[in-house]
């Protein structure tokens, strides 16, 4: 299957042209709906699938980033994860996107170096979940490194909506509280930011679900967290059963569960 491929140097891109096993081709890019990559989901919480992204899902999801997170060409992005990491690619296509200056960097291993964090503007966390003591007790020990709890930026995101989904990061301010404009649920720190006073909502929309229903629960209450937008993937490689289930989800109004149970006790409609 890789024999059938082509083959695109960056060198060649610049003349439009590509090199194939038939010779020298006319490149033009690719369209939003063609296949951007293939990226397996985290198995964290479940068995990995693949995923198919198309390159204008890529793009949506880039360009939301980018301006929750206020990133400019006058920007430095400080990436540690793997390029093969779907967040490490994601910060690639940001430095792309925001035409921003991005330094790879490995993991970083504890030491004595002296450093400065007073240009820090956005400190993006995405682990699941993100403790507010944790968070808390890492400001306070770089603290005086410059670090302003203002820059942390809690985030979510997963692999079947390209990457990002939400920050509750807000930008600077001014009196040096600790996380000023995050509250704090279940001594977690809540990563939704859907839309703000100075921005125009983007079209993602999110919602939180009871797994069980498929209905909407009130706000303060748990659930799952489903997300539409022109982010989302295609669909599941291989399991086309979860693909439905996943991708076609569909809420459940309080009229239908309550059909739905009838029926499953034998009442006729």
């Amino acid at each position: 299957m890789l024999q059938k491929l082509t083959w695109i140097s960056t060198s060649d891109i610049k003349d439009k042209r590509v090199s194939s096993n038939m010779g020298s081709l006319p490149y033009n890019g690719c369209t939003p709906n063609e296949l951007y990559l293939i990226q397996y989901t985290s198995g964290a919480t479940g068995i990995p699938k693949p995923v198919p992204v198309t390159a204008g899902a890529a793009a949506h999801n880039v360009r939301v980033a980018r301006k929750a997170y206020d990133l400019y060409p006058n920007t430095v992005i400080v990436p540690w994860l793997p390029r093969y990491h779907d967040c490490g690619l994601q910060f690639l296509l940001l430095t792309i996107i925001s035409g921003a200056t991005s330094v790879l960097t490995s993991g970083v291993d504890k030491g004595t170096q002296p450093i400065s964090l007073w240009s820090l503007k956005n400190l993006i966390i995405i682990n699941e979940p993100i403790y507010k003591a944790s968070v808390e007790r890492f400001v306070e020990m770089f603290r005086h490194f410059g670090l302003s709890p203002s820059c942390t930026s809690p985030s979510y995101g997963l692999a079947e909506n390209g990457t990002f989904v939400s920050t509750a990061w807000r930008g600077n301010c001014s009196n040096g509280e600790s996380f000023p404009h995050i509250p704090s649920h279940n001594k977690l720190l809540p990563c939704a930011r859907l839309a703000s006073q100075r921005e125009e909502e983007e079209d993602m929309d999110i919602i939180v679900v009871d797994e069980d229903t498929c209905e909407l629960v009130v706000d303060g209450m748990e659930g799952e967290s489903w997300v539409s937008s022109p982010s989302n993937c295609s669909g599941c490689f291989g399991h086309p059963s979860l693909a439905r289930e996943i991708f076609q989800a569909r809420v459940l109004s309080a009229q239908a569960i309550e059909e739905s149970s009838k029926e499953k006790k034998g009442f006729s409609m």
